[in-house]
């Protein structure tokens, strides 16, 4: 049963209003006294004024009056002022002595929808129930009955305009509301339709229509995504298939089935061989890439024990880098017998393996460990190396993200061997993490279920994320200005300066100022223009001269040592010419420093780069 509240007036003997009573009733009563329209009388009314006192509805007493009339009563305007309900005596719009029951317009609904409430609550609209003063007092036996009925009018007439709000306006906004969680989940095949001829209409509309494009460019990149991975296959094979042809002539070359040959040759082979065998590693990095990305990735399942396989990476990784003189220490606990890829387990092991030693300090250890935890095995491998820098941890898993990090590599390596780790143990609904500190060390981990994923899915790993140009812009601020870097990029940030052109003027400025020099300028503008993605023919010349100076100061290192090695490249590193470096070993041999052997080795290896 619903229950409502009615006012009422108390008079004394003298026909004064001493007192107002409350009561509470129900809708039952409501029903029955609304149907008895005599308890009004001739001079009763209720009628809906908005905030600029113009009455709504149809006055009694007055033809046309909706919309044109002017209420400028005593009760309506203490009702807009005080924004409170009102119960007093006053001259109504026709000047006439009336009792009034004012009520702002929705209070007394109790609406549980908050946005159809809060619509109400602002229309500042007043509900009027009047009914002359003298017919009121000459029944003040019925006057109780009277004012409880103007107020259960009122709630019935407030309560229905609440409907026809909640169903024309509430019901298209959640309309709204549930396309933009849908689009919010990628699903652009949802449509709405509001018939409403407002603003709601239109805005559906519009969402409409920002569907069908992302649909439409979702299909579009879907084609794209499929195009690639395509293109990537197909270009792999292609590249792939004049290599092994390639490299059984050299080895064939090499192992004198053509004729003995004399050490130079056997050099330049070898150089040959050595990047033949580099690129058809890459091309291979890159078949395995366009497989995982079109759940074409071939597994081999067999049941089988794997601790013996673990075994023999580690065996095999302890050969890799000997100089290094690293340890490799196992922990490996009772494994069970899994249906797996041992191969691709190992493919994995092997990759983080290889990275943890390449990244080791000389003379340190690493820790492998294998349990069994769950329905999975938990692999671990613990470096003790230079560890990886908070700012680029989100990004190690990236393709190719060796080559991005820095513009002159240490190492060289594709940067894919991290992203197809995680294409093979996603591919296995498996999982890959870090953590690592600088200068301590870096523990990757990787899970396998226990029973094989026959059901490959397909998994992106190619420009599947987009890059912040900004955070990189940040970086590379404070790799050159240190802590004043992050000051002067939000500095520029906030002058919306983070243009190419601007970021150059900012550049040459503070080489003028002597903050940086000419070398570290270039560097500086060339990292920017790899970021921006244009071209720059000074960039193509500074980066092969950087690697050919790198070169060139290794065979320094190799030949003369590195103290003698770095000081003598010193003096030819600003303008390396074999002018001036033949004339630089003859030297160097007339002094004792190298030998004649070594000499004719070292003008050998500088003009094989240079020429």
């Amino acid at each position: 049963m619903i229950a409502v509240k009615a006012s009422s007036l108390v008079t004394s003997s003298k026909s004064s209003i001493t007192a107002i009573a409350v009561r509470d009733t129900n809708i039952r009563a409501i029903n029955e006294i609304t149907s008895e329209r005599r308890i009004l009388g001739e001079t009763g009314e209720i009628y809906i004024v908005n905030e600029d006192r113009i009455m709504l509805t149809e006055s009694r007493f007055i033809e046309n009056s909706s919309g044109n009339l002017l209420v400028d009563t005593e009760g309506v305007n203490l009702a807009l002022e005080t924004k409170e309900d009102q119960l007093l005596e006053h001259l109504n719009y026709q000047g006439e002595k009336t009792f009034a029951v004012i009520e702002i317009f929705g209070r007394s609904l109790n609406i549980k929808d908050e946005d159809t409430k809060e619509l109400i609550n602002n229309l500042n609209w007043l509900v009027v129930g009047e009914i002359n003063s003298d017919q009121a007092l000459e029944s003040v036996k019925n006057i109780e009955l009277s004012y409880f009925i103007i107020g259960i009018i009122i709630l019935i007439f407030t309560m229905f305009i609440g409907y026809l709000f909640s169903k024309n306006i509430t019901k298209p906004i959640k309309r709204l509301n549930e396309m933009v969680n849908e689009l919010e989940k990628n699903n652009y095949k949802y449509r709405i339709k509001i018939s409403t001829k407002d603003e709601l209409k239109r805005l559906s509309n519009s969402l409409n229509r920002t569907a069908e494009i992302l649909e439409y460019r979702e299909k579009e990149h879907t084609q794209l995504e499929r195009s690639k991975t395509e293109f990537i296959s197909i270009t792999s094979h292609e590249l792939r298939s004049p290599m092994t042809p390639m490299r059984a002539q050299l080895q064939m070359l090499i192992g004198g089935y053509y004729g003995k040959l004399n050490k130079k040759q056997e050099e330049s082979l070898d150089i040959v061989a050595r990047n033949t065998e580099r690129l058809d590693n890459i091309i291979v990095d890159f078949l395995e890439i366009s497989r995982i990305e079109a759940a074409r990735l071939k597994f081999r399942f067999v049941k089988t024990d794997i601790t013996p396989y673990i075994e023999r990476v580690v065996k095999e990784t302890s050969l890799f880098m000997p100089e290094k003189k690293i340890k490799i220490e196992t922990k490996i606990e009772k494994l069970p017998i899994i249906e797996s890829d041992p191969d691709r387990i190992m493919q994995v092991l092997r990759n983080l393996l290889n990275n943890a030693v390449k990244f080791s300090k000389k003379n340190t250890s690493i820790n492998v460990s294998v349990k069994k935890q769950s329905n999975e095995i938990l692999f671990s491998v613990q470096d003790k190396g230079r560890g990886i820098n908070k700012e680029q941890q989100s990004r190690i898993f990236e393709p190719f993200f060796q080559a991005k990090q820095t513009m002159y590599r240490e190492s060289l390596g594709t940067g894919l061997g991290l992203a197809i780790a995680k294409g093979i143990v996603k591919s296995q609904k498996g999982k890959i993490w870090f953590n690592s500190k600088e200068n301590i060390g870096t523990t990757f981990n990787f899970t396998f279920p226990l029973k094989a994923v026959k059901e490959i899915e397909p998994i992106k790993l190619l420009f599947s994320k987009k890059t912040d140009k900004k955070e990189e812009i940040r970086d590379i601020f404070k790799s050159f200005l240190g802590p004043i870097g992050k000051r002067e990029f939000n500095e520029l940030d906030t002058q919306n300066k983070l243009g190419l052109k601007e970021l150059i003027n900012y550049i040459n400025l503070i080489k003028k100022e002597k903050v940086i020099d000419q070398e570290q300028a270039e560097e500086f503008v060339d990292n920017l223009y790899l970021i921006s993605g244009e071209t720059h023919k000074k960039i193509e010349k500074r980066v092969i001269r950087k690697g050919i100076e790198k070169e060139i100061k290794d065979i320094y290192i190799e030949i003369i040592g590195k103290k003698k090695g770095e000081f003598y490249f010193n003096k030819v590193k600003s303008n390396m010419d074999l002018k001036i470096m033949i004339p630089q070993i003859d030297l160097l041999f007339a002094r004792s420093i190298i030998t004649k052997e070594k000499s004719e080795e070292f003008k050998y290896k500088l003009r094989l780069i240079l020429k």
